[in-house]
């Protein structure tokens, strides 16, 4: 009796695609402490399901959010729902891929916020504080699915909806200015890279 040869190898590997049903306020940090724990866990071999239909709400908590997704090793595809508004779309445009259907809609403006009590300097101050890095998350979040005129419309105040064929042509849009961008950055950092090795060849050669 001979042994034979196992040509045959098995490779198992687990993939798993989870389901957060997103549709609530966007309130403290700490009321979404199992999608921050999710998007923490979640392996490059999976894939998140993100169902939003949001109001909105705190900005502070969507940009702990959208930094999540961001950092996250799965793919996360974002399901538009009926209403996607403020920091609700804004969550959706971070998304790696999206999912609509004809009772899709995206609302987008500008940040509202109460100035506070305390002495007249210090409100105008912390105003125009907020005023500063709301208008950073408008251009941050929005620019490349909106032109340079929406986002400086957004800013002054002014509310923009999308739906429809307007909104799947705004998403590819968006989806290749990420892309054009991700390159960009790519082919920056090869270049700063190569540079230090060509002016050591360089010292070297003199």
């Amino acid at each position: 009796m001979t042994d034979e040869i196992n040509r045959i190898m098995v490779k198992q590997s687990v993939v798993n695609e989870y389901t957060v049903r997103l549709a609530r306020d966007i309130t403290e940090p700490d009321d979404f402490h199992d999608e921050f724990a999710l998007f923490a866990g979640a392996g490059p071999s999976d894939v998140v399901k993100l169902q939003i239909c949001s109001h909105g709400g705190s900005m502070d908590t969507c940009h702990m959010i959208t930094k999540s997704m961001q950092e996250c090793e799965a793919k996360v595809v974002g399901w538009i729902g009926p209403t996607c508004a403020s920091a609700g779309g804004a969550i959706a445009l971070a998304c790696d891929e999206w999912e609509v259907d004809e009772m899709s809609s995206l609302m987008i403006h500008t940040g509202s916020f109460a100035p506070g009590w305390g002495k007249s300097q210090d409100v105008v101050a912390g105003v125009l504080h907020q005023d500063k890095m709301i208008a950073r998350f408008v251009r941050m979040t929005y620019t490349g699915f909106l032109n340079e005129e929406e986002l400086n419309e957004v800013i002054k105040g002014k509310e923009l909806y999308f739906e429809g064929d307007e909104l799947v042509e705004r998403l590819q849009n968006f989806s290749d200015y990420r892309d054009a961008a991700r390159q960009a950055a790519y082919e920056e950092m090869m270049g700063q890279t190569a540079d230090p090795e060509a002016v050591d060849e360089e010292e070297q050669q003199e």
